[in-house]
């Protein structure tokens, strides 16, 4: 998804209109709804104040607005090489499938893994039905 995209579907996520979101970012009322259309269509894109403006009006973390478009298998793949140079990722095959291990450097440790402890808890809730959908999206877009 692109980060037009992203805006409206948070957007209608939060079941606000155009005009709604554009207002509350501080467009004029007049103009809000077409400068939130420009951005859904990619016709203008925001810059970083506006990005968290945007975020902040929709309750969401900032970085759940720029994420690469993971549709084009070019730029998923780059992503990828971008990781390896980084944390030194390594590929395995198993059953028909393929596996990514990360090596993450010392200090970021503790962190990422707590970050990756708790999503793991957060999506056994989920099938357990212990949370809604909803309740984890909501978690999840809003992680910073």
């Amino acid at each position: 998804m692109s980060v037009g995209e992203r805006i409206k579907f948070h957007r209608k996520r939060r079941d606000m209109t155009q005009r709604g979101l554009g207002t509350e970012v501080g467009f004029p009322p007049a103009s809000a709804d077409v400068r939130i259309a420009q951005y859904e269509s990619g016709s203008r894109s925001p810059k970083e104040p506006m990005l968290n403006a945007l975020a902040a009006a929709l309750e969401i973390s900032p970085a759940s607005l720029t994420v690469p478009d993971l549709d084009d298998p070019a730029t998923l793949l780059h992503i990828l090489f971008a990781l390896e140079d980084r944390y030194d990722l390594k590929l395995s095959q198993s059953n028909c499938a393929t596996n990514v291990q990360i090596s993450i450097p010392s200090q970021s440790v503790t962190h990422l893994y707590c970050m990756l402890f708790l999503w793991q808890i957060m999506r056994d809730r989920l099938a357990s039905g212990k949370l809604t959908r909803e309740e984890y999206d909501e978690w999840r877009y809003g992680v910073t």
